[in-house]
C-alpha cells in the first residue's frame, strides 16, 4: 500500500446533541474540540441524531429541529408556491407562438399597404 494516500484513522468521540450520550469509536473525522473520557483525550464530533435519539431506535416520536430545517422548508415551499402562481400568468408556448404569428402577419400587411402608395 502507498503510505501518503491513506487518511489518518484514529479514536474519536461522537456525542449526540439531543441526549448527550457519547460513543467512542474510530474514524477519519477530526475536530478542534476535545473531550476526556476515562482519562484519555479524544477529538469530539457532535452529531444531531444517533441511535440513542433516533425515533426508529427509540420508538418515540419527537421533533428534532436544531438547525431551523422546518422553518427553511416552510420558506422554500412558500417561495415555490409563489413561483408556481407567477408562472400561471405567463402564456404557454402555443399562445406565445400564436401572438408572434399574428404580429408578423400584421407587420406584413402594413408593409404591403405602404408599397401600394406611390409617391410621384
Amino acid at each position: 500500500m502507498k503510505k501518503a494516500i491513506h487518511p489518518n484513522y484514529h479514536d474519536v468521540v461522537f456525542q449526540d446533541a439531543s441526549t448527550g450520550s457519547i460513543l467512542v469509536t474510530r474514524s477519519t473525522a477530526t475536530s478542534k474540540e476535545t473531550i476526556t473520557v476515562e482519562g484519555k483525550t479524544y477529538p469530539l464530533i457532535i452529531v444531531e441524531v444517533s441511535s440513542q435519539s433516533h425515533p426508529l431506535y427509540t420508538g418515540k416520536r419527537k421533533v428534532m429541529d436544531s438547525t431551523g430545517r422546518v422553518d427553511r422548508f416552510a420558506r422554500i415551499s412558500k417561495k415555490a408556491a409563489d413561483t408556481k402562481a407567477a408562472r400561471k400568468s405567463v402564456k404557454s408556448k402555443e399562445e406565445k407562438a400564436k401572438l408572434r404569428r399574428e404580429k408578423a402577419t400584421k407587420a406584413q400587411k402594413e408593409v404591403k399597404s405602404k408599397k401600394k402608395i406611390v409617391i410621384s
